[in-house]
């Protein structure tokens, strides 16, 4: 995989037919397939990079992820990260992203429902969606993820 500042390329050896003849789960490949060809990605190779450090590239990623300091995804042989959540060629994220991803850790475990919500356009955002409104209100988005992920009555 190259340094994504492009779209990833959708995968066509996705499951056996049988395994997908659900609609939800045929819905879901499709989301999938769209985010990686329409939205902007880093990979772990970039990331290490960036960070400076000298491990396996995906070895990093697998930690953070797993401390919930980094949104990102199990594709292929490696791990994808959406370019949203960093500052500009770092691999530091935008100030409060940790806020967001404390709300978000608990359901971690199902990485890409986690990313499905953060480029689902929702009118909690004005019809933005957690990753377009972030930069700009991250109070809005983090009392979204409460509300979505928590059931948070007050909001």
């Amino acid at each position: 995989m190259t340094e994504q500042t492009e779209p990833a390329a959708a995968s066509t050896d996705i499951q056996s037919p049988a395994q997908t003849d659900s609609p939800e789960l045929q819905a879901a490949l499709q989301l999938r397939d769209k985010l990686l060809t329409t939205e902007r990605w880093v990979t772990s190779e970039t990331l290490a990079r960036r960070a400076g450090v000298d491990v396996d590239p995906d070895t990093y990623a697998a930690e953070r992820l797993r401390k919930g300091t980094l949104l990102g995804v199990r594709y292929q042989d490696g791990y994808l990260h959406p370019s949203r959540q960093f500052l500009p060629r770092s691999a530091d994220t935008l100030p409060r992203f940790n806020e967001l991803l404390s709300v978000l850790l608990p359901y971690m475990d199902d990485q890409w429902l986690v990313l499905f919500w953060f480029f689902q356009a929702t009118g909690r955002l004005g019809g933005r969606s957690p990753a377009e409104a972030f930069p700009d209100d991250p109070d809005k988005v983090i009392a979204a993820a409460r509300a979505d992920f928590e059931g948070d009555p007050d909001i």
